[in-house]
């Protein structure tokens, strides 16, 4: 196991919207090692938000429900390492169902 990175939005977003093949292939990578126990990172609620307000926009406007899945599905993981990790699943519940 390596020192622990800080991921931030990017990571998420490139891995969510597989938009840039080599960045989201590497995003992909990495989200694997994560979730096999090889990497442990740290990310903040700053780069979780920055993720939501960018899917939630004009420009990509993925429905919500959608966003929670994937966002909540890498928040899960063990080596995702967010202090506030246990609000989000009670947040993301109101994100799909409040305006």
């Amino acid at each position: 196991m390596t020192d622990r990175c800080f991921v931030d939005a990017n990571i998420f977003l490139r891995f969510i919207l597989n938009d840039i093949p080599d960045q989201s292939s590497r995003c992909r990578d990495l989200l694997k090692q994560i979730e096999g126990g090889s990497e442990d990172v740290v990310t903040s609620d700053s780069a979780v938000s920055e993720t939501v307000f960018t899917l939630d926009g004009r420009r990509i406007a993925m429905p919500r429900p959608e966003i929670a899945r994937a966002v909540l599905g890498i928040l899960k993981l063990d080596g995702v390492r967010l202090d506030s990790k246990a609000l989000y699943p009670a947040a993301f519940g109101r994100f799909v169902t409040v305006n």
